[in-house]
């Protein structure tokens, strides 16, 4: 009966393998039915396994069909063992949700040449049976301005950008960057670009999404020397960042302090826990903004206990709010 789903020439391998091994002979003709593809591909997969990977196979005119002259193995190191292969379907299961953003067909692609080597009872197995993932919600970002950034990354050359800044001057302003570093932020589910910004003077997180035009420029810059990047990244609060670090103080009721004690919420976190079950998380973190933002989800089951400028500008906000529903 024809296999007509559609199965990797490594799968056809497999099969020309086992037929191989157990002396039936198998033809080209034969094989291209089962499989419902042409002649030509069965030609060329038996060719691929003599030049490629050194199978000893001749043609046998009195049994017409193939055979081994000799003992071989057929790449027993690249079969994955059961732990490995429903990983590996789980990490495709993963990156299904980032169907149409940047990586995901390169990634997609180098999985499934991977996984072709499956045992075919792992390969059919449905990649849901234990694991599920929930939809990531699509970052909108220019699959053309992604690709510009990268090259320029792997080129180290300057860009020219034009960047929505509205959270600074309210519009849009056009600047040179040294890019350092694509950034995917799991987070916020947003790609983000470190860089050195010659308009402003210093590092910056540019969001890739607010980026309309990435030009590539032929000028090679050098990485600013001593700038630590990975802890740059790493000191990030919900990977927002500004020139000045702030230790904020927030107090969590008894309620929902079970939900702040099981996550690392920053690297500089202190946990002080109170008699009545609540606690204090403790942070040095570089956006007063983003920690405000975060707090507010919380509502009434945290307080910010200091600084003062965060506590008022959660106050102005609420009061803010209450103008809206009261």
């Amino acid at each position: 009966m024809p296999m007509r789903q559609f199965r990797p020439p490594m799968v056809r391998m497999q099969h020309l393998d086992r037929l191989l091994r157990n002396s039936r002979y198998p033809n080209c003709s034969a094989v291209a039915r089962y499989f419902d593809v042409s002649p030509r591909s069965i030609r060329s997969d038996i060719r691929y396994m003599k030049d490629m990977l050194g199978a000893p196979i001749v043609y046998d005119s009195r049994r017409r069909g193939f055979a081994y002259e000799g003992a071989w193995q057929f790449l027993p190191e690249v079969l994955l063992d059961p732990m490995e292969a429903e990983a590996l379907m789980a990490t495709k299961k993963v990156i299904s949700g980032y169907h149409g953003t940047p990586c995901h067909d390169e990634v997609s692609r180098a999985l499934d040449k991977v996984l072709q080597y499956l045992p075919g009872a792992c390969a059919d197995r449905s990649e849901s049976d234990i694991h599920s993932f929930g939809r990531f919600s699509d970052p909108l970002v220019s699959i053309a301005c992604f690709t510009s950034i990268e090259d320029s990354l792997r080129q180290q050359t300057k860009m020219r950008i034009i960047y929505d800044d509205s959270s600074r001057s309210g519009a849009a302003t056009q600047s040179t960057i040294h890019p350092y570093r694509l950034h995917f932020s799991q987070v916020l589910t947003s790609w983000y670009l470190v860089a050195w910004c010659e308009l402003s003077q210093e590092v910056r997180t540019f969001a890739v999404s607010r980026i309309s035009e990435a030009v590539p420029l032929d000028e090679v810059f050098s990485l600013q020397e001593g700038f630590p990047l990975g802890r740059y990244l790493s000191g990030a609060f919900e990977d927002v960042r500004e020139p000045q670090l702030v230790k904020v103080s927030l107090r969590f009721s008894p309620h929902h302090s079970q939900w702040i004690r099981e996550r690392k919420w920053h690297s500089s976190q202190e946990l002080e826990e109170h008699e009545d079950g609540s606690l204090t998380l403790s942070m040095e973190i570089p956006s007063l903004e983003a920690v405000m933002r975060w707090v507010m989800r919380y509502g009434g089951e945290a307080e910010v206990v200091a600084p003062e400028e965060l506590r008022n500008r959660v106050k102005e906000e609420i009061v803010r709010m209450g103008m809206l529903y009261l």
